[in-house]
């Protein structure tokens, strides 16, 4: 299945790499970040800048985040102008920061129950490395899962790999 609509939430090192990248292969890109400098960059590169990581789930099919930290996961999915406010079912949120496992399962198991898929799929490499394309996407979930995000995740990512059951890129 190729999804029509990409959205990326969190547009820092290297999720503003992502988004652009998708962008510039011809894919609709939607973005939001919490620090609107961010954002300028990219408006260049073709990505559409959201008020909201709700607004990015009105329209996207497949969401990417990145996010620096546990408390920035909350908002982006869970907050009052959260992915899972959006009301919008059938979306894939493929969850790339470093975070704990816990933390990830409880968010896919919330998110489940609003509709929305999740994967895990952690990256490895650096911001310069993310620049040029060249990092390995470790993803895990349900195959039919991967198999929908295949497609926009090969344009972030010199590699990516099915690993199995969620966590499983841990």
């Amino acid at each position: 299945m190729s999804d029509r609509v990409a959205g990326v939430i969190g547009l820092g090192i290297m999720g503003g790499e992502f988004a652009g990248h998708i962008a510039a292969a011809g894919i609709r890109t939607l973005g939001f970040d919490v620090i609107p400098d961010r954002t300028n960059a990219l408006k260049a590169r073709g990505v559409e800048v959201c008020a909201s990581p709700a607004a990015v789930a009105a329209e996207a099919d497949i969401i990417i985040t990145s996010l620096p930290s546990v408390k920035a996961l909350e908002s982006a999915l869970f907050g009052e102008q959260g992915v899972a406010s959006s009301g919008r079912r059938g979306i894939l949120v493929v969850e790339t920061s470093t975070l704990p496992l816990d933390i990830k399962e409880s968010a896919r198991t919330r998110l489940a129950a609003v509709g929305i898929g999740m994967m895990d799929a952690p990256v490895s490499g650096t911001g310069s490395q993310a620049a040029a394309k060249d990092i390995t996407v470790l993803a895990s979930g349900d195959r039919a899962d991967y198999d929908r995000a295949e497609s926009t995740l090969k344009h972030l990512a010199s590699s990516g790999h099915y690993l199995g059951g969620f966590g499983a890129g841990l």
